[in-house]
């Protein structure tokens, strides 16, 4: 396939480079939410994303 090889000399594996920018400012709590999230199936990060809504909008009425 043209181009695939131009592709595949830039681009560099997770493995061998260095973790991004935006990883190297999180802190252990954030890399464990970030774990639990990927862990949950479709359906309970459904729920988990609806439940964060009704707690902002619940904050919202509050203030």
């Amino acid at each position: 396939v043209p181009g695939v090889a131009e592709f595949a000399a830039t681009f560099k594996s997770p493995i061998t480079s260095s973790p991004p920018k935006w990883m190297a400012e999180l802190e252990n709590d954030d890399i464990d939410m970030l774990k639990e999230l990927g862990s949950l199936t479709t359906a309970n990060l459904m729920e988990k994303v609806r439940g964060l809504q009704n707690l902002a909008y619940q904050l919202g009425l509050d203030e």
